[in-house]
């Protein structure tokens, strides 16, 4: 595993895009924060690392932040060949990890960066402290699955404006700030060649073989392997991991610890970043 890392700084912190040999894909990474622990931020399905935006600045004084884009997410390059299964999301974790020489790392991941976590936790836990997975189960809601696939469908359209884009997220945010969500907005956009904006992420993830892996028996198998301490956080009125579920996996993970967020669907971070955050800090103070 090779990679290279190219650095840009900004207020919001330093923009570092780590290649990933052989693809030569450039993946965007956002690294600002001090404190004693490194935490990397790993984002939900069709998304990117502005969904931690919430509430960043809170959690930057408490520890070194590395928040990353998936590929084919945020400003992360697309794969030519529609390479987007949880696997080659967890091969791009581990290259930012190697390139950037990260060790005894904090692991955080919503939805599919849930998906990912617990499996870099399973091939790696030299490399990691604990990992917090945010709604997100080895068994997902079939209804509340199909409807994060369906959200993202509709949202590959051609917006009129960035505002456009937030009406349409605080209809199926109901709990989420308007505020938060229009920041969200501004940037998950970016303008469209034919007029108007369109969504940063690519198209190509709503095929189902991106879907792989993100349920299975060995799922349930691979929970008992991982050795780090692993805490799950739900979202009260998520429609994605049930309360049944979230109990199984605390039944199986040899060292698991369950919350719960009240306000909260499966925008966990964005319905009730000030609930979250203390969840955060008193995860990372440990």
């Amino acid at each position: 595993m090779s990679g290279r890392r190219d650095d840009e700084r900004s207020d919001a912190g330093e923009y570092l895009r780590v290649r990933c040999e052989p693809e030569n894909l450039s993946l965007s990474v956002r690294d600002l924060g001090e404190g004693r622990r490194t935490c990397i931020l790993l984002h939900g399905f069709g998304e990117g690392s502005y969904v931690w935006d919430a509430f960043i600045s809170d959690i930057a004084s408490a520890a070194r932040l590395i928040a990353i884009d998936f590929r084919g997410h945020g400003d992360s390059s697309w794969d030519p060949q529609a390479r987007y299964t949880v696997l080659r999301h967890v091969m791009d974790v581990l290259q930012v990890i190697e390139t950037l020489r990260l060790d005894r790392c904090v692991l955080v991941g919503h939805s599919l960066g849930g998906a990912v976590a617990l499996r870099v936790a399973a091939r790696r836990p030299q490399v990691l402290e604990s990992v917090m997975v945010i709604d997100y189960g080895p068994r997902l809601n079939p209804a509340g699955a199909e409807r994060v696939r369906l959200d993202f469908r509709d949202s590959l359209r051609n917006w009129g404006s960035v505002d456009e884009y937030a009406r349409w997220l605080q209809e199926r945010r109901p709990f989420a700030d308007a505020a938060i969500l229009s920041r969200m907005a501004q940037r998950s956009l970016c303008l469209d060649p034919r007029g108007g904006w369109r969504l940063k992420a690519d198209p190509a993830l709503c095929s189902d073989a991106v879907w792989t892996g993100f349920e299975s028996a060995e799922a349930w198998e691979m929970l008992k392997l991982i050795s780090v301490p692993v805490t799950v956080v739900r979202g009260m009125g998520s429609a994605v991991l049930s309360a049944n579920v979230l109990g199984q996996m605390m039944r199986v993970l040899p060292d698991g610890r369950a919350v719960t967020v009240a306000n909260a669907g499966h925008a966990v971070m964005s319905d009730n970043p000030r609930e979250f955050t203390q969840v955060l800090r008193s995860f990372l103070s440990v």
